[in-house]
């Protein structure tokens, strides 16, 4: 299954599914589109596959801009906190 993930509603909904999933082993891989390398580098589409459902979303970091890295699930959690990331914008 593939899903667009490219509102604050869809991010928050992308969050809920996957934030209580087992760290051990991995429960979903990310692949980052980064453009404008090496001066001002800008990520426009993060691919997650989310493993143990076989679901892919495509997050569009382009639309959302920081609201992709800031909107929290139903724990409080956001995808900065999935990847571990600072985010400016």
């Amino acid at each position: 299954m593939l899903s667009l993930v490219d509102s604050e509603t869809s991010i928050a909904e992308f969050i809920k599914r996957i934030e209580d999933l087992p760290n051990d082993p991995p429960f979903s891989y990310f692949d980052l589109k980064v453009e404008n390398l090496p001066e001002k580098a800008t990520n426009s589409l993060i691919t997650s596959l989310v493993h143990p459902k076989d679901h892919v979303y495509l997050i569009d970091v382009y639309s959302l801009k920081s609201a992709a890295f800031t909107t929290a699930g139903n724990g409080g959690t956001t995808l900065k906190d999935i990847l571990n990331v600072d985010y400016a914008d």
